[in-house]
């Protein structure tokens, strides 16, 4: 398994570059972490504007997405520089500049994301123990973590989405060593740790979910997840005290919800602040990048509290009913999961990012890498049952690394 790992790594190294570059707007050790994440905007909308082909037939909704989104900033009169950067992101990765190359490509660099987004994670275990922190606020305490990550909120993202591809790959590689599977679970395992470390209790609970999700695209009955269950439930009752050690700031929030602090105040006030921000103006919203914050109106980088209600209150009902389709439009693919098991990995981050930005604010956070992946995934799986036929073809003859 080594050498198709390397052998892979070799084949994509391209992909492993934009992917690190990609990842670098949250990791502090990098320098230039920023201009890195924005070079890699750049090359991605560059590369789908040349590879240009035919219309898919896809592009349609996210077209009205982006008018709706105009029509919302010129009634407010609100033009941030993410609103142009969110922009750039969509033109680039969406079905509005659509050729099997650039389907191809999002593929590739999503899939390497979703290798190389593990290994940042587990990365974070030697951090907690060797003590770096680079979290850094006027609210810290001892036991906020974020490792290499700027925040406990990008760690607790990070690492949802590795506890999903850590576990699609365990369950591919089921027929493989035990020395294989033990090393892949060993992984998945310091993974889940360091969800709990990071202290997001939506992150940890919506990867579970979707790990289930993960198991029942890719089991052959009741029985082979019956078997899985007695797997885990074994596993899990081996270590769970070792998770409870390192739930100490879970338990904080548990214990003192209504004042997170961390989070500029519970949840729940931030969607009521969201659901006033709807009832001010519904049809438009109240702008991109812009919410009330202490009664003022503030344009910049915002604690939403999920990512549905500011698409709502940020740029009003007719974005929403766009976005909805563009997010309906995933679901045909699901039917295509039996005849190649590896779109499970796909289908199991999109169930993890779907159900998770309820909680999380980042599908309009456009300087950073969870946007640009939500965006780049939504918008492959919009176009796969287009492109699916001559894909799996090229795949059976070839028969790449899952």
């Amino acid at each position: 398994m080594i050498r198709a790992v390397w052998e892979y790594i070799k084949a994509n190294k391209k992909f492993l570059l934009l992917s690190f570059m990609m990842m670098s707007s949250v990791i502090v050790p990098i320098p230039h972490g920023q201009e890195m994440f924005y070079l890699t905007m750049l090359y991605i909308f560059v590369f789908s504007v040349q590879n240009k082909g035919l219309s898919s037939g896809k592009e349609m909704p996210f077209v009205l997405m982006l008018v709706f989104i105009l029509l919302s900033s010129f009634v407010n009169m609100i033009f941030d520089i993410r609103l142009f950067l969110f922009i750039f992101i969509i033109l680039g990765v969406s079905p509005i500049f659509s050729s099997y190359t650039n389907f191809k490509f999002k593929e590739r660099l999503l899939k390497m994301l979703f290798f190389l987004i593990p290994v940042i994670s587990v990365v974070n275990i030697y951090c907690h123990r060797a003590g770096i922190n680079y979290f850094q606020s006027q609210f810290v305490n001892e036991f906020d973590f974020s490792g290499i990550m700027s925040h406990p909120m990008w760690l607790g993202a990070l690492a949802g989405i590795s506890n999903v591809a850590l576990f699609y790959l365990i369950m591919k590689n089921k027929e493989k060593s035990w020395l294989i599977k033990g090393g892949l679970i060993f992984l998945l395992l310091c993974s889940l740790y360091v969800s709990v470390i990071a202290g997001s209790r939506s992150a940890l609970a919506v990867s579970l979910v979707s790990m289930a999700f993960v198991l029942y695209l890719l089991s052959d009955g009741l029985g082979s997840i019956m078997k899985v269950a007695i797997i885990v439930s074994v596993i899990a009752s081996l270590t769970l005290p070792t998770f409870m050690e390192g739930a100490t700031r879970m338990k904080m929030k548990m214990e003192n919800q209504d004042a997170d602090l961390m989070e500029g105040g519970s949840r729940s006030h931030l969607w009521s602040m969201r659901v006033k921000e709807i009832e001010e103006s519904p049809l438009f919203g109240i702008g991109f990048a812009t919410a009330y914050v202490f009664g003022h109106k503030v344009t910049g980088r915002i604690e939403s509290g999920s990512g549905w209600l500011s698409v709502i209150s940020q740029t009003g009902i007719l974005t929403f009913v766009a976005v909805v389709m563009i997010m309906w439009n995933c679901v045909p693919g699901l039917k295509l999961v039996k005849r190649d098991k590896r779109l499970a990995l796909f289908y199991g981050e999109l169930c993890y990012f779907t159900i998770h930005s309820f909680a999380e604010g980042y599908l309009y956070t456009s300087g950073y890498y969870p946007c640009l992946l939500f965006w780049m995934l939504v918008s492959y799986l919009n176009e796969l049952p287009v492109y699916f036929e001559r894909s799996l073809a090229e795949k059976t003859q070839s028969l790449p690394p899952a």
